[in-house]
């Protein structure tokens, strides 16, 4: 399928951030999980219902849009992700929020941020996956002191910094064997 790519990267084979028109690169045939196969990772940074606008509006101005707060965290996780993996990037505050599954797409881990002005929408967007049978692994400040709270809606949460526990985590996902909590070290 047809990706555009919102942001320069290394990994343009493997990584593509979703537009409204962008369809997903698999269908529902996917094979179950096994080693030696790619794995469709989708990551989201849910859309804030109640934007920050004082932190951020003047940049907004200055670039013609509205006030975003998209987290650097995602790119950085994309980038950390094993090249078995087809990794996309899905900002609802760029792409306009998900009723459904993304287009085509079915993967097979999807990841949340969450701060705690979009942690409701990060909640509704793991309940959405969840319902369709997809593991969701959440993370962001907000599920890193709120651990229990997210779990009521993920199947596994990072506490603190997931550059510490990113690789351990899919290690886990691929054997089958996604522990509920992954924390990093201080």
């Amino acid at each position: 399928g047809r990706t555009e790519s919102l942001s320069s990267c290394t990994r343009t084979e493997s990584l593509s951030i979703d537009t409204p028109d962008s369809p997903g690169s698999r269908g529902a045939d996917s094979a179950p999980l096994m080693a030696g196969r790619t794995y469709q990772l989708v990551l989201v940074n849910p859309r804030q219902r109640i934007k920050q606008y004082a932190i951020n509006i003047g940049m907004a101005r200055l670039l013609g849009k509205r006030a975003s707060t998209s987290p650097p965290a995602l790119p950085l996780i994309a980038a950390l992700t094993p090249t078995h993996y087809e990794v996309r990037i899905i900002d609802e505050e760029l792409a306009g929020e998900l009723t459904d599954l993304p287009p085509g797409a079915v993967p097979d881990l999807v990841g949340i941020t969450a701060i705690t002005p979009n942690v409701d929408r990060a909640y509704e967007l793991a309940d959405l996956f969840r319902a369709h049978g997809i593991p969701v692994v959440m993370g962001g400040p907000h599920v890193s002191y709120n651990a229990e709270e997210a779990l009521a809606h993920a199947d596994a949460v990072v506490q603190g910094e997931a550059e510490d526990v990113w690789g351990p985590l899919l290690a886990d996902f691929e054997r089958g064997a996604l522990r509920k909590t992954y924390e990093a070290a201080d």
